[in-house]
């Protein structure tokens, strides 16, 4: 089930950090993705299919926006560009079910404590590879409650 949100979502990025106007529409929003997009990224013609704040607006922070895009391929473009944002208060992320985020959380943690250990260790979706050897044990550990 999880793994079907997983793929609904695969054309997805969630943004942090992007200013919020008092009544931005969607129009709005996707038009600051755009020039964020060229002017940050240096990325033109990125095709969006829809770009929404999400939650309620509180205490003046900008919300989450959660960005569409109608092509795999400008997802991997964005991603590849994100080294520009280094030192910016804006960040991206995949966007992942619930599931996913909280087992990537753990993960995460795994990660940080093998490096730590001297071992050689990639983080996979949701997953480790530690030393050539996928550590899937993990997943079923962390996904029970």
């Amino acid at each position: 089930m999880e793994a079907a949100k997983d793929r609904s979502r695969r054309n997805n990025l969630r943004i942090e950090g992007i200013y919020e106007n008092d009544k931005e529409s969607w129009g709005d929003t996707e038009k600051k993705v755009q020039t964020f997009f060229t002017e940050k990224l240096g990325l033109k013609d990125v095709e969006i299919e829809r770009a929404h704040r999400t939650g309620r607006k509180n205490d003046g922070r900008p919300r989450t926006i959660i960005l569409n895009l109608q092509k795999y391929k400008d997802k991997i473009r964005i991603l590849k560009e994100l080294y520009r944002l280094k030192g910016t208060n804006t960040f991206m992320n995949e966007d992942f079910s619930r599931e996913t985020v909280a087992i990537r959380k753990k993960l995460f943690a795994e990660v940080k404590e093998r490096r730590l250990n001297g071992e050689s260790v990639t983080k996979k979706l949701r997953s480790l590879q530690a030393d050539q050897d996928i550590v899937l044990e993990k997943i079923k550990k962390f996904a029970s409650p």
